[in-house]
């Protein structure tokens, strides 16, 4: 099984990156069993004049090998959040006929939560 992980990364450093990823990855071979193939949708040697929409159509087609799709949102335990280039990933998903998972992001710890088949808090959209 091939997984698609969509998570935020405008003002995350590589690090912080990497780790929220990491702790995606652990949760999900625990969910899904330890043989699935993670497919990598950080890109560290992008152009150096690559826009926002450059890393969003590389992600798209990242998504599009993909069988199942895990979508990290912000969660401050009130609410939770899905930043603009993942809320079109999702929108991509939903239109394309994808399984799509969620896992919360601690907003201020950056610790990851369970994976879910559904949000359990308000969604809200960010930039």
């Amino acid at each position: 099984m091939k997984v698609f992980i969509s998570q935020p990364m405008k003002g995350y450093s590589n690090e912080q990156i990497e780790n929220i990823r990491e702790q995606i990855i652990a949760k999900a071979k625990e969910l899904f069993g330890s043989d699935i193939e993670i497919i990598n949708s950080f890109f560290k040697d992008e152009p150096n004049n690559a826009k926002p929409l450059w890393y969003l159509g590389k992600s798209l087609q990242k998504m599009s090998e993909a069988d199942v799709v895990i979508f990290a949102v912000l969660s401050d335990g009130v609410t939770c959040s899905m930043v603009r280039g993942c809320r079109i990933e999702r929108k991509c998903a939903d239109e394309y006929g994808y399984i799509s998972w969620f896992v919360p992001i601690n907003s201020k710890t950056n610790k990851v939560g369970d994976i879910t088949e559904k949000i359990e808090l308000p969604l809200l959209w960010s930039d």
